[in-house]
């Protein structure tokens, strides 16, 4: 008896079912046709975006000849022959290769003492890499600290500690970050700082002195 309930309970949803189709069957065509034209959609647009990426991998690649010789001014705008980091950052923004030469252009305006359009440069950088992403904030952070903005300088860094994803690199931003609250008068924040590179990171060489700048902070 609970059988025989159980399939006239189905069969009725799937005549019900039919019922909604044949009443609506525009709406529903018409859905499932958005559906359809969406998927295709973002298909061709993941493509397309590979395909920018290479692109740009491709030019950022030429370019980094100067930037390796420390030619940061032709880094930056190209040449005759190749396109510099400025345009590659703007061409191909949005996909990795464009947001690597965003890292790589802000540092070349902070090697040319333009901290603000180095800093601006890396507030842009926009990537969910873990690396990229600690790389950015602690360019900003540096740039904060050559401005002598101590305190933003600190909590930049400190942040770009949580979330770099790499425990030799997070110890040197910590220590940076120690270094900059101590200079912006932040004595408990240093500590805190100091401490836990010493906890959480005690065979990285950033950590050689913290022991010695932990017993300072202390008195």
């Amino acid at each position: 008896m609970a059988s025989a309930t159980k399939l006239n309970f189905f069969e009725e949803l799937f005549f019900q079912a039919t019922d909604f189709y044949e009443k609506n069957r525009s709406a529903v065509l018409g859905v499932l046709g958005a559906i359809v034209v969406a998927v295709a959609g973002a298909f061709f647009w993941n493509q397309r975006q590979a395909e920018r990426n290479q692109e740009g991998t491709t030019k950022l690649e030429r370019i980094i000849k100067k930037y390796e010789a420390n030619d940061w001014n032709g880094a930056i705008a190209g040449d005759s022959a190749t396109i510099g980091l400025k345009a590659i950052a703007e061409e191909y923004a949005g996909t990795p290769s464009g947001e690597q030469a965003k890292l790589y252009l802000a540092n070349a305006y902070f090697q040319l003492r333009n901290y603000d359009e180095a800093q601006k440069t890396f507030e842009s950088v926009s990537s969910g890499a873990p690396i990229v992403k600690g790389s950015a904030l602690a360019g900003e952070a540096a740039c904060y600290e050559q401005k002598r903005e101590y305190k933003k300088a600190a909590q930049l860094f400190r942040r770009a500690a949580d979330v770099v994803g790499n425990d030799a690199i997070a110890a040197i931003y910590l220590e940076s970050a120690g270094r900059n609250f101590e200079l912006a008068g932040e004595k408990s924040d240093a500590l805190a700082a100091f401490e836990k590179l010493k906890k959480e990171h005690p065979q990285a060489s950033a950590s050689r002195n913290a022991e010695q700048i932990i017993a300072r902070l202390k008195q």
